[in-house]
């Protein structure tokens, strides 16, 4: 009863139980869907060849998602004025392909991820890209040396104590686990602005491609290493009392 003496409805009162509405799994299904897509299906009505790669998709899927797709597939092969897309011949079951020049395949493959599941593995804190570069950091030559067995002893060490040889030994392992430690900081300062560009990289396909809200996105991620320039501020909490 309610303060003008009035019956409410009890909308839980004739229930066994409480219904529970279960998960969507609308995006693993398009994961799925995308994840097993194969060139000789015949789910698939289009085919991407992107490097040594080729990506069998399904049209309604990026014309929806994708102003630039919509245009190429209602336009035909006339709206092509790039020599970076074109269109090729059809593939295995009768499909048209498209080749895709100057792109790398992961990145397509992060597009279309986005495309299908509305989610990108590079912006997801800690991820490690899959991208191999072209470019690859020399090894570092100058390893610590943490076998005992691999102390050389240099110069003359007669007339000196064993103390003395020990305390040489100690110094020469100092200075080359400090070279390793600037030569190991600096490979991870280029391996993270190589991530950096990475990610760079994949904003200007977006824009490419027409998906504007995956640009627009586009923050700093943090991936498995991080880089810290400078240490954080330290405040003296005398000063606060």
């Amino acid at each position: 009863m309610d303060g003008r003496d009035r019956q409410q409805t009890f909308r839980k009162e004739s229930l066994y139980e409480i219904p529970n509405v279960s998960k969507s799994t609308i995006t693993e299904d398009f994961g799925k869907l995308l994840r097993e897509a194969e060139v000789m299906d015949t789910i698939h009505d289009v085919t991407f060849q992107v490097g040594t790669q080729t990506f069998p998709v399904h049209k309604y899927i990026l014309a929806v998602r994708s102003g630039f797709f919509r245009k190429l597939f209602a336009s035909g092969p006339k709206w092509l004025d790039s020599a970076d897309l074109y269109r090729k011949d059809k593939d295995e079951v009768g499909c048209d392909i498209f080749v895709i020049e100057k792109l790398h395949p992961d990145l397509f493959m992060y597009l279309l991820q986005y495309i299908y599941t509305d989610t990108c593995d590079l912006l997801i804190h800690g991820y490690g890209p899959r991208i191999v570069y072209k470019e690859k950091v020399e090894e570092n030559e100058d390893n610590l040396i943490t076998n005992l067995n691999k102390i050389a002893v240099h110069g003359d060490v007669n007339n000196k104590s064993a103390f003395a040889v020990y305390r040489r030994n100690q110094v020469q392992m100092m200075n080359e686990k400090q070279r390793s430690k600037s030569i190991s900081t600096s490979k991870k300062y280029k391996d993270v602005g190589e991530e950096m560009n990475l990610v760079k990289m994949l904003q200007i396909a977006a824009k490419k491609f027409g998906l504007s809200y995956l640009s627009s996105r586009y923050v700093m991620p943090f991936y498995d290493f991080v880089c810290v320039i400078s240490p954080p501020p330290q405040h003296n909490r005398l000063f606060f009392v």
